[in-house]
């Protein structure tokens, strides 16, 4: 396995043969994490263009162009910043789910078949609800550091969304 973040690799289906190539000499392992530090970082000059695009009104040019001037000097912070706010939520979520699960033990009850069954249906239906709940909550702090980097950079900020009621 190339040592690279199993995140970012699970989701790019790559050939075994193609794989097996890559990992035989040392120069392509070094060219594949290049590719794949250059994607992050492209990524991360380019997170608040969708902001751009859709509370600005802005075309996809002048947002990607915007996104690269927010993001200037706090690429890094950004990065950890999200990375720091998935961990707690999943470390939270999970802990709770492990403290609840520990629960009859040390309360000294003894539980049936059934009910560890139940609630290992209930856990993992709680785990996708977690995964579900992820997406909004990002986006959420992403507007919400977009707005930070706007008032930073003095970027000025018009709402030009429309909701039209159904």
């Amino acid at each position: 396995e190339l040592p690279v973040e199993p995140l970012l690799t699970s989701r790019v289906n790559v050939p075994p043969l193609l794989m097996e190539k890559i990992q035989a000499t040392f120069v392509t392992r070094l060219l594949y994490g290049g590719m794949v530090v250059g994607l992050l970082y492209t990524l991360m000059r380019w997170i608040f263009a969708l902001h751009l695009i859709i509370l600005e009104g802005q075309s996809t040019r002048q947002a990607i162009g915007n996104s690269i001037r927010l993001t200037h000097r706090t690429k890094l912070a950004t990065l950890l910043l999200m990375l720091a706010l998935n961990v707690l939520l999943f470390g939270l979520v999970m802990g709770v789910l492990t403290a609840a699960s520990f629960l009859p033990e040390k309360l000294r009850m003894t539980t049936s078949y059934l009910f560890s069954q139940y609630w290992a249906t209930l856990s993992g239906f709680l785990a996708l609800m977690l995964s579900l709940m992820l997406m909004p909550v990002n986006m959420i702090f992403l507007t919400h550091l977009y707005y930070k980097a706007c008032e930073r950079t003095g970027l000025p900020t018009t709402d030009q969304l429309k909701i039209n009621k159904i």
